[in-house]
């Protein structure tokens, strides 16, 4: 997958324009299964959302318009009015955008009341109107991680993406806790999307810290101290990554693998389309990574 944010609400069409373009040429260029359009939203402390980017339907429209390639649009359901808007919502992205599939995420405070449905509940949902994928996000590292994604499985969740890694060991250990856990229900392992991004500037950095992902300290030293920082961070990437994959063949564990490449912003397009490319070429070395069964390009 690639993951494209979207431009903002009032960007001008010239712009839109050109990160379409731009977004299609990479996906011309690389073997892309997917092309996946993230919810940028900043919520206050009641709970309220404040949506600053176009809609990541119209995007993902353009994109599959423009290109051929499949797309998915993720969709933060606790802020939906409803169960029943949720379903409305879909129905028009269905209809209206040819777009069918999805990652649900929930709002970024377990404790609070939101009005919308959970992602367990926005599964299901998506399930009985016959979506075509249905995502949800993993968070290595988050207490209890490995209850909620056996309880997203159940309800119809075929794949996770995960936040953006910079190290390896919460994810292994999850993917390994998730695997015995699969086994021992007899449940099928929905795909793991594991996620990286370049990181070109401090901005970068920064904007990871905001959207919750954890910045280890010896981590963030490392590609302050390096001179060109966006190098430096698809090493790192591809470091994390190759750990990952040799624990789970040595585990052998049961959990298909993919690879999630993040963009984080139009700026970051090169550097993430050279990310694209390192890690085509670990999977053609390895065919034990697959590509989603049911990848349509």
């Amino acid at each position: 997958m690639l993951e494209v944010a979207p431009p903002a609400k009032h960007a001008s069409q010239e712009f839109v324009f050109r990160v379409v373009s731009s977004v299609m040429e990479i996906l011309q260029r690389m073997p892309v299964d997917y092309a996946n359009i993230p919810e940028i939203v900043a919520e206050n402390r009641q709970g309220m959302p404040l949506y600053k980017n176009l809609d990541t339907r119209a995007l993902a429209c353009k994109i599959k318009e423009k290109t051929g390639t499949p797309v998915v649009v993720n969709k933060i359901t606790v802020f939906m009015a409803s169960k029943e808007a949720l379903a409305a919502w879909l129905k028009e992205t269905q209809t209206q955008y040819g777009v069918s599939g999805f990652v649900f995420v929930g709002g970024s405070d377990s404790g609070f009341q939101y009005p919308g449905p959970s992602v367990v509940e926005a599964n299901r949902l998506a399930v009985a109107n016959r979506c075509t994928l249905v995502g949800n996000i993993a968070i290595p590292g988050r207490e209890h991680e490995v209850q909620r994604l056996l309880a997203k499985t159940r309800s119809g969740c075929s794949f996770f993406t995960t936040q953006v890694l910079l190290e390896s060991a919460n994810t292994c250990k999850l993917l390994h806790a998730y695997s015995d856990a699969c086994r021992s229900e007899g449940l099928v392992p929905a795909t793991f999307f594991l996620s990286f991004a370049p990181v070109r500037e401090m901005f970068d950095l920064e904007f990871l810290k905001w959207l919750g992902v954890s910045v280890p300290k010896k981590v963030e030293s490392r590609l302050l101290a390096h001179e060109r920082m966006g190098t430096e961070s698809l090493r790192l990437a591809f470091e994390t990554f190759s750990e990952i994959v040799d624990e789970a063949r040595l585990r052998e564990l049961d959990v298909p693998l993919s690879v999630n490449v993040e963009s984080l912003s139009v700026h970051n397009l090169p550097l993430a389309e050279e990310m694209l490319h390192l890690f085509s070429k670990e999977f053609e070395k390895h065919k034990a990574l697959q590509r989603l069964p049911y990848a349509t390009k």
